[in-house]
């Protein structure tokens, strides 16, 4: 029992390290990733490849060999990478089954025992043949990341054409045998007839006005995930922008202009997103007026004595005076300063 769990400790610690660095979007670019990340770690067993699989390793059939990655007469074969992407499919949560039966490549090629998976996306079934997106190089036997992987067996449906007159399901047969020569049975996901295409995403698009004291240049810079997505050029006093073609999410929108306070807000883009309007102000201008004068002399000393307190995180940056990021009499002081002077 130790040494089975022992066993299980390293599947589970094995599979953590791939998905590590799996993608958090789509389900098909997951599944994409899976494929990749068992194809670059393995080569498919030698032993078995040149027909001598009693010198393959005991384990090249479990999942635990594609997960290691490995090659030569120690590398997985068809059930060991059909095992470990199942398993590493169930902890992302996406349905996925083993399928197997008789492979062939091409028309007249003699029919083979694999093993393969469907799996489960926007309500389709489709066929990923991970051992087949790793073909076997008698040249580079040892070579796990030959450059040959693909992604030609990859969310096929059974139409899919995979050579000249021959379609995906023509080429695997389902059997699903228990046992050589045993009973078959063929119940299980039907896969859709056409490869699986991703949905267009829908885009979107949100603008708004922005105001400021003088009419010279203003930049908009767009971020997602701290990611530069678009910046615009705006002029004028009071100026109007539109960013177009936005997937949803949420965005921060940065805005800048010469001689005033900048200022950066969050924007979530959807179907419903409204304009989105904001006043940038000159430092000192409190009353955002487009002037300073004693008006904001006064609005800060009222905040300083707490009779008119300012919550608006951005007009307290343009309270800051001093750039010490504390509101008190030395910002009015400097204020009041700079209009006497």
């Amino acid at each position: 029992l130790e040494t089975l769990q022992q066993a299980m400790n390293t599947r589970d610690a094995l599979a953590q390290q791939i998905l590590a660095d799996c993608p958090a979007g789509a389900v098909h670019e997951q599944v994409a990733y899976l494929s990749d990340a068992l194809t670059t770690r393995n080569a498919y067993n030698s032993a078995v490849a040149m027909g001598m699989s009693s010198q393959a390793e005991a384990d090249a059939w479990e999942c635990i060999s594609a997960l290691e990655g490995r090659s030569g007469k120690a590398g997985p074969v068809c059930e060991g990478y059909a095992r470990a992407f199942q398993m590493l499919c169930n902890k992302l949560q996406i349905p996925c089954v083993l399928v197997d039966g008789a492979a062939i490549s091409y028309l007249g090629d003699s029919p083979e025992e694999h093993m393969w998976n469907y799996v489960q996306i926007d309500g389709g079934w489709y066929a990923v043949d991970v051992t087949w997106n790793d073909p076997y190089l008698p040249n580079k036997p040892e070579e796990k990341n030959s450059g040959k992987e693909s992604h030609q067996w990859l969310l096929l449906g059974s139409d899919s054409e995979v050579a000249t007159g021959l379609t995906f399901l023509k080429s695997h047969e389902v059997r699903n045998r228990v046992r050589a020569n045993g009973l078959s049975f063929t119940n299980g996901p039907v896969l859709e007839t056409a490869a699986y295409e991703p949905k267009s995403e829908p885009l979107y698009s949100f603008g708004g006005k922005l105001t400021s004291a003088d009419a010279a240049d203003a930049t908009l810079t767009l971020l997602k995930d701290g990611a530069k997505v678009a910046t615009l050029t705006v002029s004028g006093k009071s100026a109007e922008y539109l960013f177009e073609q936005l997937p949803a999410g949420v965005y921060q929108l940065q805005l800048s202009k010469e001689g005033h306070v900048s200022h950066t807000m969050e924007v979530t883009v959807g179907e419903n997103t409204a304009a989105v309007d904001f006043k940038l102000r000159m430092p000192g201008d409190v009353t955002g007026d487009g002037r300073i004068n004693v008006g904001d002399v006064a609005r800060i000393y009222s905040h300083c004595k707490k009779t008119m307190v300012v919550t608006d995180a951005y007009i307290l940056l343009c309270m800051d005076i001093t750039g010490d990021k504390r509101i008190n009499v030395g910002d009015t002081a400097r204020l009041y300063g700079r209009i006497r002077g």
